[in-house]
C-alpha cells in the first residue's frame, strides 16, 4: 500500500516552489519554477483604459495559472509509478 504524501505549493510573486515534509520539522523543496513575467517593469505594461486593464491583468493571472498547472502536472508524472 503506498503512502500518501502531503505536498506543499508556496508561491509569491514571479516564484513557485514545491515542498515536501521530509521528516519532523523538516521540508525538503524539489521544485523550483519562476514565471516568465517576473521581471517586466511595471512601465511596460503601458497605460490602458480601465476595462482594457482590466482584461489585461485577468489574462496575466490566467496565463500564471496555466503555467503553475502545466508545473503541477509534470510533478505528478514524475511521481507516478512508472508502468511498461
Amino acid at each position: 500500500m503506498r503512502v500518501p504524501r502531503t505536498l506543499y505549493l508556496i508561491a509569491d510573486g514571479g516564484r513557485v516552489r514545491y515542498v515536501e515534509r521530509a521528516g519532523p520539522g523538516h521540508f525538503r523543496t524539489f521544485r523550483n519554477a519562476l514565471s516568465a513575467h517576473m521581471h517586466d517593469k511595471t512601465s511596460e505594461f503601458g497605460h490602458d483604459k480601465p476595462p482594457e486593464k482590466l482584461d489585461h491583468l485577468l489574462f496575466n493571472q490566467w496565463q500564471r495559472s496555466s503555467e503553475i498547472q502545466e508545473l503541477q502536472i509534470e510533478i505528478m508524472q514524475d511521481q507516478s509509478p512508472a508502468t511498461d
